[in-house]
């Protein structure tokens, strides 16, 4: 499994997240339709956690709520991910665009312990 848009103010787990101030802001990617939809309707919830967030961006004080973490069979992110491609327009990994514009989802099997799993063993749970 891969992991996309964690950040380290929400989750310290330096081989999968960054600073939010290391994500290059306001880059308008010709497919990021493309990708909100496919983060919201694509994925479904696996974990949630107790912890409270709100935003990261100075002057936004927007309460984002729980931290919940999606899956797609192949790749995991979490529910703010949206929050701040569609209001701040975070940077996305070409390597997820691709994926997105190759994946046939007829063919995707979505394992959510498979996915815990994955979240625990590498400590981001």
């Amino acid at each position: 499994m891969k992991v996309i848009g964690l950040i380290s103010e929400y989750c310290n787990v330096t081989k999968f997240s960054l600073p939010y101030n290391n994500y290059k802001k306001r880059v308008v990617s010709e497919s990021k339709q493309l990708i909100l939809e496919y983060l919201k309707n694509e994925g479904i919830p696996f974990a949630t956690t107790m912890h409270i967030i709100k935003s990261l961006e100075i002057n936004d004080n927007k309460i984002l709520g729980g931290i919940i973490y999606y899956t797609d069979g192949n790749w995991i992110w979490p529910n703010y991910l949206c929050y701040y491609l569609e209001n701040f327009d975070i940077e996305i990994p070409v390597c997820f665009i691709e994926y997105l514009k190759e994946n046939d989802k007829k063919n995707v099997q979505i394992d959510t312990e498979r996915a815990i799993v994955f979240l625990k063993d590498n400590k981001i749970l």
